[in-house]
């Protein structure tokens, strides 16, 4: 009787070059999750947004439902009354750089690349000049497998683990190939239900950080 066995694939194998020095980085893989050899992995880049509403406010309405989109950047994002009407109002959306976005209206959802968010009405209507801030501070830098459809910056690819981690019950500290590498783009591990397209997208990412990937032996 003959026994087959079977082996498993070694870095090796999906590795094919890397620059001694310069290619890795010692991380902390989140909690929550296990990461298969080669797994394309995101940082945690933004951590969740935190709402002030201006001290010498007039109006007594809030801002509420407060996420952040894909393109959310670090710092302050102001909003400020421009406009003012009977249980309404318009204010005007600034990006943490000064760059005005679309204007938000009081009562109707605000949705856009770098927040999300309502402005709801209060018993005191807004008046011109009332303000509220929305921070969004910087994530805690640990890596998670991809997530395409997050917004805290694990939809970008940013590296491939050196090994499987079991990080399901606690944080572990791991290894990374972030930059200057070729690898065998077939056998990286994704996300389960990641689309092609989503697939296209990681592989440009890594490739913007010196990753190239190869096929065929």
């Amino acid at each position: 009787m003959t026994t087959i066995l079977t082996e498993g694939y070694r870095l090796a194998d999906i590795l094919r070059q890397e620059l001694d020095g310069f290619s890795r980085e010692d991380v902390v893989l989140a909690a929550g999750e296990s990461f298969a050899l080669c797994s394309v992995v995101g940082k945690v880049e933004r951590g969740a947004p935190v709402v002030a509403a201006g001290t010498s406010n007039i109006g007594s309405g809030v801002l509420s439902d407060v996420d952040l989109g894909q393109a959310a950047e670090l710092g302050a994002y102001s909003l400020e009354c421009i406009g003012v009407a009977s249980n309404a109002g318009t204010f005007a959306v600034f990006t943490p750089f000064g760059l005005r976005l679309a204007d938000a209206v009081v009562g109707t959802p605000y949705v856009s690349p770098h927040l999300v968010f309502t402005l709801a009405d209060g018993e005191t209507d807004f008046a011109v000049g009332d303000s509220f801030t929305v921070t969004v501070p910087a994530g805690s830098g640990k890596y998670k497998m991809l997530a395409p459809d997050a917004v805290d910056g694990t939809q970008h690819a940013a590296g491939i683990t050196i090994a499987a981690y079991d990080a399901t019950l606690a944080d572990v500290r791991g290894v990374i190939v972030n930059g200057l590498a070729k690898v065998f783009g077939e056998l990286l591990a994704w996300p389960d239900g990641i689309t092609d397209t989503q697939k296209t997208n990681a592989l440009a990412d890594l490739a913007a950080l010196g990753i190239k990937t190869c096929t065929g032996v």
